[in-house]
């Protein structure tokens, strides 16, 4: 049997172990809680770049990006408020401060590739 251990990011800055463990013989693999975690991941190749690409996916995901996503205009929506399948223009803030403009995607479960 081998065991495999890898870290998962989650909302508070924590940083949680989990094992998933494959069994040669029989190829199955059990993952406990591994649809649980909300997770952020750099989605962007290595190397120098005009943009980069970070994907926020779990339960929480939204709810991370309320905190830190501001929108831009009077007339414009939280990340949780957002419909699926949209584009958002705002800041990314840290400690009320803004740190950069981005685009937020908003793709709501299960109309997605991961289905999540």
């Amino acid at each position: 049997m081998i065991e495999r251990t890898f870290d998962v990011a989650v909302p508070n800055n924590i940083c949680q172990i989990g094992k998933t463990t494959y069994s040669p013989t029989s190829q199955s693999r059990r993952t406990p809680n591994m649809f649980d975690d909300t997770i952020a991941a750099i989605a962007t190749p290595l190397g120098e770049g005009g943009l980069a690409v970070i994907r926020l996916s779990g339960p929480e995901a939204l709810t991370v990006a309320d905190r830190c996503f501001v929108p831009a205009g009077k007339h414009a929506f939280r990340p949780s408020a957002a419909s699926s399948h949209t584009l958002h223009y705002g800041r990314i803030a840290r400690k009320g401060r803004a740190v950069d403009e981005v685009m937020l995607a908003a793709l709501r479960a299960p109309r997605t590739f991961t289905r999540e």
